[in-house]
């Protein structure tokens, strides 16, 4: 998967895909690709939306990569 962890439909919606193909397919290794945010953005709850975010990748994700 590739996806943004700033906010926006990459946070929340990747999320809970990775989730859900992951209870699905137990058996599958799901390599996370991710952009992290610049230190301003447009979004103001983006640093709330990462958070989140990583906590869902660490729990359903075999591999991550950060950008």
């Amino acid at each position: 998967m590739f996806s943004s962890v700033a906010g926006g439909t990459g946070s929340g919606l990747g999320s809970r895909i990775l989730e859900e193909v992951k209870k699905e397919f137990q058996e599958l290794n799901i390599l996370n690709i991710n952009v992290f945010p610049f230190d301003i953005g447009e979004n103001a709850l983006q640093n709330y939306n990462t958070l989140l975010s990583l906590n869902s990748l660490i729990n359903y994700s075999d591999y991550i990569l950060y950008f």
